[in-house]
């Protein structure tokens, strides 16, 4: 789902960026250099090709989605963006921006357990009974995808750097994550143990070490 799919072609116009403020809600995930420079070249080449989502926010427009395409059409040298513009609760702010960073491919995984977390939460706060499955339905993730990405954010330091640094599998990474964060370090050292024999251990493996 892309957040510009809320609203028809018709809808877009262009603001100045002048006009347009951050979003409070807005997370601030990892950057990705290289990424970050191809929006750049193309910005200044192309124009923005995708519209931001933006709602009324007073005399001005918060964003809701675009925040980097924002950041470097003033960096490019435009004046103006296009603009989707939406009248939004805080709610559906909130679940379009989450909607549009879990679907970026450039997030860092770990990034895209927070945004599915946020989500998660802003659907509790807004009284939803069964927060996990309307995130699940609005995403259209399965449940086990969805509940193994948000674990994610329960996993300590030492293991995250190990899944970026691609030394742990995230299979295994799922396993740990569902420990107290006290006793991932024990989980992570059994791990590291097997791998000086030249063996990595298996999912049942490592299940059966923690039981």
């Amino acid at each position: 789902m892309s957040p510009t799919a809320v609203a028809n072609a018709t809808d877009v116009r262009d603001l100045l960026l002048t006009s347009l403020v951050p979003s409070q809600t807005n997370r601030r995930f990892q950057r990705n250099e290289d990424a970050d420079r191809q929006m750049l070249e193309s910005i200044k080449v192309r124009g923005v090709i995708q519209p931001i989502v933006a709602r009324p926010k007073g005399d001005l427009y918060e964003i809701v989605c675009g925040h980097r395409r924002f950041e470097f059409s003033g960096k490019a040298g435009r004046k103006t963006i296009p603009a989707v513009v939406r009248e939004l609760t805080d709610l559906e702010a909130l679940e379009l921006q989450n909607i549009e960073n879990l679907h970026r491919e450039d997030l860092d995984i770990f990034d895209r357990a927070l945004a599915a977390q946020d989500l998660v939460e802003a659907y509790r706060t807004a009284g939803e009974k069964n927060a996990i499955a309307k995130a699940c339905e609005k995403l259209q993730f399965k449940d086990r995808t969805f509940y193994n990405l948000i674990s994610l954010t329960k996993l300590c330091e030492a293991a995250q750097s190990r899944v970026r640094e691609g030394t742990l599998p995230m299979s295994l990474a799922y396993e740990v994550a569902r420990e107290p964060v006290l006793g991932q370090a024990r989980i992570l050292k059994y791990i590291q143990d097997e791998e000086k024999s030249w063996r990595t251990p298996s999912v049942r493996q490592v299940k059966e070490f923690i039981q």
